[in-house]
């Protein structure tokens, strides 16, 4: 008869060693880190003077115009400048919206034209615009239209509105 195989015993798997536990243990360091960060920051600002907004009350000292529902003066508290400003950001987000919509259907529809020269167009604008980074295109414009905008006191004068 021959002699039985023998089977070694089974190894327990080092905890180190696994892939998940090492993230998993990365995870709660790097949180415990930016905890203790947090309460040791907090607690600095606390005992300097404490963490609060009674600085908004206060004059803003700057004045922020062209204004839907009002305009801001200098002697508004800060409050008031701030909601100007996230009224302004609203503002401008609401029209960058609609009017990249309007921009990417005509794009698109253009791309999509029969006409030879409105597709290639519409492709040439979407292979110029696709890969760049926002900086760059951003830059871009600012050259290309900003700077080449006459200066204020320079400008026309339309309808007598200026």
């Amino acid at each position: 008869m021959a002699a039985p195989i023998a089977i070694p015993p089974a190894r327990r798997m080092n905890w180190l060693r696994d892939e998940r536990v090492r993230r998993a243990l990365l995870e709660a360091v790097t949180i415990g880190i930016v905890a203790a960060l947090t309460i040791y920051i907090a607690a600095r600002a606390q005992a300097a003077g404490g963490l609060d907004l009674a600085f908004m009350q206060d004059r803003a000292g700057f004045g922020v115009g062209d204004q839907v529902l009002t305009d801001v003066s200098g002697r508004d508290s800060r409050w008031m400048a701030y909601l100007a400003g996230l009224m302004n950001t609203l503002r401008i987000t609401v029209f960058g919206i609609a009017l990249s919509m309007v921009v990417g259907f005509g794009v698109g529809i253009a791309r999509l034209s029969s006409n030879w020269l409105a597709a290639k167009l519409a492709f040439g604008y979407v292979e110029f615009v696709r890969n760049m980074p926002l900086p760059v295109f951003v830059v871009f414009c600012y050259t290309a239209v900003v700077l080449r905008l006459p200066r204020i006191q320079e400008s026309a004068d339309i309808l007598g509105l200026a």
